[in-house]
């Protein structure tokens, strides 16, 4: 159980509505259906795995298509698609995965979030190199690794390799941007390219870290 206090109201009422104060407390449960929030043209936070994507992806993808009626949002149900297989395949997360989505109108954004407290990308690939007796990549190589097309820890044979690469490919297609954090490393990508920095993402650190002790 997190402790989350927040004393602005209209904050409070958001971060209700969208299910992350429901998400704080103990023994939560979330009900099998899915009710979009119009009132923040958004999705519910909610706990997703391979068994639920896609009853998930399919209500956020009618969802956003109302509001997008001149446009294929066809895009929406690959990268989530991606994302979360990402997360199944690769990081071995105690809680699946956590997905969030909202339009903000007046910037004309979609945007999407998907997090999880399993293994960072560097481990993983470090872990895949040593089983194949190659040299250990320092954080930010690793993570270069992972987004070189064909490049995956696992035999996967419908995308091997393709996952990274499609959503940056259709990222790039669409002129839009996305970020990636995974331990120490945060990536900034876009039509100009990848820019990688260092993160300070110690929150999810000590919590994968505890997860994976447990």
């Amino acid at each position: 159980e997190v402790n989350l206090r927040v004393e602005n109201q209209p904050i409070k009422n958001y971060l209700s509505a969208i299910g992350l104060l429901e998400f704080c407390t103990k023994n939560h449960s979330v009900s099998n259906e899915i009710f979009e929030i119009p009132s923040y043209t958004a999705m519910p936070i909610r706990r997703v795995n391979r068994e639920t994507m896609n009853n998930y992806i399919f209500k956020t993808q009618s969802f956003f298509q109302k509001l997008f009626q001149d446009k294929d949002l066809g895009v929406l149900e690959i990268v989530l698609s991606e994302l979360i297989n990402n997360v199944s395949d690769h990081s071995k997360s105690p809680i699946d995965s956590y997905v969030f989505c909202q339009f903000y109108p007046s910037r004309q954004e979609l945007v999407l979030a998907v997090a999880d407290l399993g293994y960072g990308i560097p481990i993983t690939v470090n872990t895949y190199l040593s089983e194949k007796n190659q040299p250990n990549l320092g954080q930010e190589k690793a993570v270069e690794w992972a987004l070189i097309l064909n490049k995956t820890t696992r035999s996967m044979p419908y995308n091997a390799g393709r996952g990274l690469d499609t959503i940056s490919s259709f990222v790039i297609v669409n002129r839009g941007s996305w970020s990636l954090y995974s331990d120490n490393v945060k990536m900034e990508g876009g039509i100009t390219g990848n820019q990688f920095y260092k993160s300070n993402s110690k929150f999810y650190r000590d919590c994968n870290r505890n997860n994976n002790q447990s």
